[in-house]
């Protein structure tokens, strides 16, 4: 195998700035990274020597992550949740570009083989996810506008041609939420493989459609191979701390993991627990244990994002008398 050469690379809304170990440099974050490109191709013999270490930091690193795919250049993305540890582990209290390219670059000696590659790209999925980011913020909108006209309801002096004007924009919000659905459905249909997951999430009782796009992007963007990695990306992973005797605090999830996603989850956890038998069965064994009613929502919409990772995986339809999630161990990615 030939020798790899690392840059840590840090990305902002304007500019890229990789540290290959010696030294900095600074390009335009413009689509095509032609700049780094010509930098690349003059300093390295070829292309596939070279691995880029940066964080999926959503939209601003699209181009960089565009520009890997397209050229062949190997890559290690890096979720932005877990550089800042690394940072306070090697005694970083500064924060800038350079600095944040300079750790980037520590990565190289702890980073696992299997994690460094080429970015896959798909286009279409790329696009429903756009979709998606668009549904989510009307969605936000739409909650604002609601929680407002219900307050100036409880206003006596809140004109009512203001609210009428609310009201509209609430239904004008809604139409839109309801035909970003129905775009990234039909988008989704467009594509036989995506369809048939599509239909088996949405055989789990309590699941509709939003609920099943999301759970869909969300395993097939993310190349999720586990169930830890599930609940990780999900912000649904327990948070313990405890110290000796003295120091006990409940535990937590972390809500580290994607919040928009977890949202949804829950709704679709508050649906199932109505309307699931397997999971209204599991909420009740909670409260009767003696959990509060809220932790044990919690627990449900984990084991329904598990429930869905199982199905997805073992392309299998829902049975709500078999235990779906325990189907898929945590080695079910794995390469035999």
């Amino acid at each position: 195998m030939s020798k790899l050469y690392y840059l840590g690379t840090d990305v902002s809304k304007e500019k890229i700035i990789c540290y290959d170990g010696k030294e900095e440099f600074c390009f335009e974050n413009e689509r095509g990274l032609r700049e780094f490109k010509r930098f690349l191709k003059k300093r390295y013999k070829s292309l596939e020597e070279v691995v880029v270490i940066f964080e999926a930091t959503g939209v601003y690193s699209a181009f960089l992550r565009e520009f890997c795919a397209t050229n062949g250049i190997k890559a290690v993305m890096l979720n932005p949740r877990q550089t800042p540890n690394l940072a306070k582990v090697i005694g970083g209290r500064n924060k800038s570009d350079k600095i944040d390219a300079r750790m980037l670059y520590r990565f190289k000696d702890i980073v696992k083989a299997e994690d460094i590659k080429v970015p896959e790209l798909d286009k279409e999925l790329e696009e429903i996810c756009a979709y998606f980011s668009s549904y989510r913020l009307i969605v936000k909108e739409r909650v604002a506008l609601n929680n407002h006209l219900k307050a100036l309801e409880r206003n006596p002096f809140a004109p009512e041609e203001l609210k009428k004007v609310l009201k509209g924009e609430i239904s004008r919000l809604r139409e839109q939420e309801r035909w970003l659905i129905e775009e990234m459905e039909r988008r989704i249909r467009s594509r036989e493989e995506l369809e048939t997951d599509l239909e088996l999430l949405l055989t789990i009782e309590g699941v509709g459609m939003a609920t099943a796009i999301v759970l869909l992007l969300l395993f097939k963007r993310y190349e999720v191979r586990n169930r830890n990695q599930v609940v990780a990306l999900l912000g649904l992973d327990p948070v313990i701390r405890e110290s000796g005797r003295s120091v006990r605090f409940r535990s937590r999830i972390s809500k580290q993991g994607r919040e928009e996603t977890r949202a949804i989850l829950f709704m679709a956890a508050m649906s199932g627990i109505r309307y699931n038998s397997k999971l209204k069965a599991f909420y009740e064994r909670l409260v009767e244990r003696g959990k509060p009613k809220k932790v044990a929502i919690i627990a449900c919409a984990r084991k329904l994002a598990l429930i869905a990772f199982a199905i997805y995986k073992t392309k299998t339809a829902f049975n709500p008398t078999q235990g779906n999630d325990k189907n898929v161990k945590n080695n079910a990615g794995r390469k035999k």
